[in-house]
């Protein structure tokens, strides 16, 4: 494009007698105008330099594999530690959420889990929960109430 405009100025050549002497069809010429000089681009995506390989995903994997119940911030440090893979603990989890293990309770295949779930009570008052903040003595005392004789009191007959 700029050797045309320069024989364009200096020969007094017009741009047609300019691109016969370079053998530059016009078209070209003046799609070059368009996106100006740049190439095609490519329409597939190309891959960045800061992506996991399929290494390092195997890798991250196999760990968690190996150490079922953490976390992906705990893995991302303990392999970072033992010089596995250097990845952030968000390119971890999202390893991990694309191959099913993300979740805390999705075991790999052929493991057993921790945790088999919660138990019923087999018989009444087998459990108790309660949850408050004050008048914590006032439930420990009507539960007391409740498990003991009750009493009468002194004076009256």
């Amino acid at each position: 494009m700029k050797t045309v405009l320069f024989l364009k100025k200096t020969a007094g050549f017009p741009v047609r007698k300019s691109l016969e002497v370079l053998g530059l069809p016009s078209r070209t010429y003046h799609r070059w105008g368009v996106t100006q000089g740049k190439g095609k681009r490519p329409e597939g995506v190309l891959p960045k330099g800061h992506w996991i390989l399929p290494e390092e995903r195997e890798a991250i994997l196999s760990f968690k594999r190996k150490h079922p119940s953490l976390g992906a911030k705990r893995l991302s440090f303990m392999m970072l530690d033992r010089n596995v893979v250097a990845v952030s603990p968000s390119s971890v989890f999202r390893v991990l959420q694309e191959a099913g293990l993300s979740s805390k309770w999705t075991v790999p295949d052929g493991q057993k889990a921790h945790r088999s779930g919660f138990h019923q009570p087999t018989r009444a008052h087998e459990q108790w929960h309660s949850a408050t903040s004050k008048g914590s003595s006032e439930i420990v005392r009507c539960n007391n109430m409740l498990h003991s004789e009750p009493s009468v009191p002194s004076g009256v007959a």
